[in-house]
């Protein structure tokens, strides 16, 4: 509460740098989505499509760290 996605974001980024994130908004702005990049938010899904694409998102995110930690 009192905290915009974007704050919430920009205070994970800082306090724990290494940490995936996939934000979920009910609005996408062309500058929200590049700030949201610019922060290495991983994925963004519209609040509406959530529950349908978030496990495949958490998948594909874990994927994705685990190759880049396996160093391919």
């Amino acid at each position: 509460p009192g905290l915009s996605g974007i704050d919430l974001v920009t205070a994970v980024a800082h306090s724990h740098p290494h940490l995936p994130v996939i934000m979920s908004s009910g609005y996408f702005t062309p500058e929200l989505q590049h700030q949201a990049a610019a922060l290495g938010v991983r994925a963004l899904v519209n609040k509406a499509d959530l529950a349908l694409q978030l496990p495949q998102l958490v998948h594909d995110v874990i994927q994705q760290v685990a190759t880049q930690q396996s160093g391919h």
